[in-house]
């Protein structure tokens, strides 16, 4: 508490001198090409830990410093955005050392100019309206890559503005803006999310380990392909979050969903409609030639893997994750669908950066 009483002051004070001014808090509106500027960076956790310690001079470890020159170089053209993701978000808190999760906040805010993107499931269901469209109807929607990022890191966290009680409009927009300033996505970095919520999360994820491996024996001997059939059987037609959005996205045009089901009903339709579905067949695709090796095995953290590359995959120019899942991305050459450089090491950014013309 003392952390947040010792920043809002001067927070207060400087939204209300810019809003005198007239002016609008810092913003980015990314190209709908991704050959344009600036070119959206996504990166793993572990990639925002090791660029850290060097920072704090806790490590001595040169790839990782001249990543993180070549990055601050990208982010002061401007030719470049990194934001926090909200799986970075969600693995930020997750340390129970406060001083450390204090370090490492400070270091991401700054880095990333106090920028974050929207959060996946935000983006999951525009995936899922522009789908319904394009099969179903008559497409309407534009693009969702210029709107992903926002100042503030409740784009990450909330996927829209946070509902505060009524208020005099101008008071509500002062309010607004301090919520979303540098010293507060600090304070959410550190505070948001405590040990009991991670304890959950992994005992979920936990759960999940299994039920794939279950899955995994019964049908491990299919390709890839097929078992990515069953699944995007099992995700749009069975009781589930992506079945929920498509019904509500269904009625909101009018829809019946014996029109969806009838649509589905052929196996190649199926096929089609969940290729639409960026973030959901990205990680399949992914993640079942992983189970292909009889020695690779499933991961508490798969769940956090999956959310962070189905967005980064689809929306990113450059991606750095861990090093099988950029081995897979580019095996499967998913990651030349989508015309995404995704790495696996930090030696590899600053040559990723040169080609994407950032530095």
């Amino acid at each position: 508490m003392d952390t947040v009483r010792g920043h809002m002051r001067p927070v207060l004070e400087r939204v209300l001198d810019r809003l005198n001014r007239g002016e609008p808090p810092p913003s980015v509106t990314l190209p709908e090409s991704k050959s344009q500027f600036p070119k959206l960076l996504y990166l793993d956790m572990w990639v925002w830990v090791e660029l850290s310690k060097v920072h704090y001079n806790r490590s001595q470890d040169r790839a990782a410093a001249v990543a993180l020159a070549s990055l601050r170089d990208a982010l002061r053209s401007k030719r470049a955005v990194a934001p926090i993701a909200t799986t970075n978000l969600d693995e930020a808190t997750k340390h129970t050392d406060e001083e450390r999760r204090k370090r490492l906040a400070e270091f991401m805010v700054d880095l990333c100019g106090n920028f974050s993107c929207l959060a996946h499931a935000v983006t999951r269901d525009h995936q899922i309206d522009c789908a319904v469209e394009k099969h179903m109807t008559v497409p309407t929607l534009p693009s969702i890559r210029p709107y992903l990022v926002h100042w503030g890191l409740d784009a990450a966290g909330l996927g829209r503005p946070p509902r505060l009680p009524p208020m005099d409009p101008q008071y509500e927009q002062w309010i607004r803006q301090a919520l979303v300033e540098p010293e507060q996505s600090k304070v959410q970095l550190i505070y948001a999310l405590d040990q009991s919520y991670h304890q959950s999360h992994e005992a979920r994820e936990a759960e999940l380990v299994k039920l794939n491996e279950k899955a995994r024996a019964s049908d491990g001997h299919l390709s890839p392909l097929e078992r990515m059939a069953g699944a995007f059987r099992y995700f749009l037609s069975g009781p589930n979050t992506y079945t929920n959005r498509i019904v509500y996205a269904l009625a909101k045009r009018g829809l019946s969903q014996r029109t969806y089901d009838d649509f589905i009903s052929d196996e190649n339709r199926l096929m089609r409609f969940a290729e639409d579905l960026h973030q959901l067949y990205i990680w399949t695709r992914i993640h079942y030639e992983r189970d292909r090796s009889p020695d690779a095995r499933s991961e508490v953290n798969d769940a956090r893997d999956g959310t962070f590359l189905g967005q980064a995959i689809a929306y990113g120019n450059v991606v750095v994750t861990e090093k099988q899942w950029a081995h897979l991305a580019n095996q499967t050459k998913i990651a030349e669908r989508y015309g995404t450089k995704v790495i696996g090491r930090l030696s590899e950014i600053p040559t990723a950066l040169k080609q994407e013309d950032c530095i």
